[in-house]
């Protein structure tokens, strides 16, 4: 009985062995998913924190705009190096939006100082909608009605049926440009937009109307 006895007491202590190594594991595991949880969420935590600085950065930049454009420009030039040295190393998608933005506010200030081909060039560096648009209204500042056209209606979104609105009105094509201001009021009545329609429509059904001369150009701030 002894030799059992022997034989079933070391195979319960392999048991006890096997079920504290896998206890061992499911808690380092279980660590280990603790760890990579907190470690995004620090990750997630500085991102927004980031995210908020720059935002802060960016509205300074907007107001310092009004009184010292030229500054602004080499302060925008300053930190589109650095977040383009940043975004080279980690790829992070939100350095590369920083840059965006101060592309663009670089194109708004030379459009605001009629330096409209140095303009086209900050706005030729995306092509999401706000992009578009100011390159829409920057070939028209250069008289090149075909490539504002084309920008334009490269968009699909409804809401650009204002942009098209404007075009129609700037070239002289009132009758065109009212359908469309028409179409948007109906469609936003309570929103921005479909106010500027129906302020739209309200001039342009004057005897002698005052006609518009730029699209009003959207802003990233």
């Amino acid at each position: 009985m002894k030799p059992i006895i022997i034989i079933f007491t070391f195979f319960l202590m392999l048991l006890s062995c096997e079920e504290k190594v896998s206890q061992s594991a499911t808690r380092k595991k279980n660590n280990q998913v603790y760890t990579d949880t907190i470690s995004y969420s620090s990750f997630i935590d500085s991102v927004e924190i980031d995210s908020e600085k720059f935002s802060a950065i960016k509205e300074k930049l907007y107001d310092e705009k009004k009184i010292a454009p030229l500054i602004v420009l080499k302060k925008a030039d300053s930190l589109i190096k650095e977040y383009s040295e940043s975004y080279e190393k980690t790829n992070f998608s939100y350095d590369l939006n920083k840059i965006k933005d101060l592309h663009f506010l670089k194109g708004e200030i030379l459009y605001e100082r009629n330096d409209f081909r140095n303009a086209l060039k900050e706005f030729s560096f995306d092509t999401i909608e706000s992009y578009t648009i100011a390159r829409a209204a920057t070939y028209i500042k250069l008289n090149q009605f075909d490539k504002a056209l084309q920008n334009i209606k490269s968009q699909g979104n409804f809401e650009n049926k204002w942009y098209l609105a404007n075009y129609y009105e700037i070239i002289g094509k009132i009758d065109s440009a009212k359908v469309l201001y028409i179409q948007v009021f109906n469609r936003y009545p309570e929103y921005e937009v479909g106010k500027n329609s129906a302020n739209r429509l309200k001039e342009l059904n004057k005897k002698k109307p005052k006609l518009i001369t730029e699209l009003i150009l959207p802003t990233r701030k």
